[in-house]
């Protein structure tokens, strides 16, 4: 992992750092984070569902999600659970292309397990009335073996409206998304935004990448063989290129096969793919507590601080 990132990482874990830079901020998070509320939230939505691309109107699909995570208490579990529940009905009330995207420390987990389940599984059931598919997040590491046991419990109680997310910069990911497909789950893959030690995630560029690429085909076996959906969260051209040569190859995967980015990043190109005919999707994070996701973000992508620091001098 290059300092840089790293630097960022650890900013976003800080509290002095937040205190420090929140209010610096505040003006160029706009470009990657929709607002505070859920208003502003629903109008990136549905701006995104109405996108205009040469000359067209597309619909990109959109992933809110209410940002916030290590909650300790339950009653902040309880509250987060309600604003994930609102979310649900102002999607379905508004019609709108989109679903949700939860963290499970943000409903519970550090209180207990059952907790967070009973929790969890009162959004997806909520969800399930409404045909709406709600991702699982990828946490820390120490979390995953906890979120991998959520996604069981939730699929024995016939939920199958499920996403769960793997990131590829795991070591234990690509066993995770073999035993994934034999159960016939869906999945998101994204490469992984925390900082983790060696013994568990790959360091270099080159690995995560490889790794994505072994995670893309183990899934997309999935796909070909069980009709599973498969979320490929990504920027990387080349990801999309490959990808796209799969599709081509096997127009089984045309519509299983979903291409997603993260709000303010390359989204041109995420419209281009939605004109072309692809399955896509934006992640549009809103809420107070923006500031983690935010500086995640500038790590992933020097570019980003450079907008940023634009932005501010401007």
């Amino acid at each position: 992992m290059s300092l840089y990132k790293a630097f960022w990482i650890q900013a976003s874990e800080s509290e002095r750092a937040r205190r420090l830079l929140s209010e610096t901020f505040t003006g160029p998070k706009s470009r990657f984070i929709a607002g505070d509320t859920l208003d502003e939230g629903v109008g990136r939505v549905r701006a995104l569902n109405r996108t205009p691309v040469n000359g067209r109107t597309v619909n990109i699909g959109a992933v809110l999600d209410y940002v916030g995570e290590g909650v300790h208490d339950m009653e902040g579990a309880l509250r987060a659970r309600d604003t994930y529940l609102n979310i649900l009905d102002e999607i379905h009330g508004e019609r709108l292309n989109s679903t949700i995207a939860i963290k499970l420390t943000q409903l519970g987990l550090l209180v207990g397990l059952d907790e967070c389940l009973e929790n969890v599984a009162s959004i997806f059931g909520h969800a399930r009335k409404y045909g709406i598919w709600p991702e699982i997040d990828a946490e820390q590491d120490k979390y995953a073996q906890d979120t991998l046991q959520v996604h069981h419990e939730l699929r024995l109680a016939g939920v199958d409206n499920v996403v769960i997310a793997l990131q590829s910069y795991r070591r234990a990911a690509e066993k995770e998304a073999r035993e994934l497909r034999e159960k016939g789950a869906a999945v998101r893959i994204v490469k992984g935004a925390y900082k983790e030690p060696p013994q568990v995630a790959y360091q270099r560029k080159s690995e995560v990448d490889a790794g994505y690429v072994h995670l893309m085909e183990i899934l997309m076996d999935g796909a070909r063989v069980n009709g599973t959906r498969l979320v490929l969260g990504t920027h990387d051209e080349s990801m999309i290129e490959r990808a796209e040569r799969e599709i081509e190859r096997d127009h089984r995967l045309d519509d299983k096969t979903e291409f997603a980015m993260l709000l303010g990043v390359r989204n041109s190109r995420l419209g281009q793919l939605a004109y072309d005919g692809r399955r896509t999707s934006v992640y549009v994070p809103y809420g107070p507590e923006w500031f983690p996701y935010f500086c995640r973000r500038l790590g992933e992508r020097p570019a980003n601080l450079a907008f940023v620091a634009r932005n501010l001098l401007s």
